[in-house]
């Protein structure tokens, strides 16, 4: 039986590195990726079971990201995660447009993230 992937998507390595290698111990395969550009392409090559997205990426934001996921898989199971509160940023009606599960605030709250990944 094949492993679920779960895509990470962040530019800040050291983080996205150790949430990986936890995430992986729980028996998941982890893709990585820096970047928006990197991120579609790694979803569109494996459709992950579902995608932690950083909303700030280095090239597109990760709105764009979402909206060309969506035209690929409209079931992407997608979850935000930034520094930024979501209240000041999106409101929960665009969230919902944009199709994003539930928003993780940095510092990741590891616990959530787990019992997110072993609903699926």
């Amino acid at each position: 039986m094949a492993k679920p992937v779960i895509l990470l998507v962040d530019d800040e390595r050291a983080m996205i590195n150790m949430l990986g290698k936890m995430i992986e111990r729980k028996g998941k395969k982890v893709l990585i990726a820096s970047n928006g550009e990197e991120a579609i392409t790694l979803y569109k090559k494996n459709k992950p079971r579902c995608v932690f997205l950083d909303i700030k990426l280095p090239d597109i934001d990760g709105e764009e990201v979402i909206e060309r996921i969506k035209e690929f898989d409209k079931c992407a199971k997608i979850y935000f995660m930034s520094a930024i509160d979501n209240s000041t940023h999106f409101s929960k009606q665009r969230i919902k447009e944009l199709g994003v599960i539930d928003y993780l605030t940095k510092p990741i709250d590891v616990d959530k993230m787990m019992k997110i990944i072993d609903k699926l």
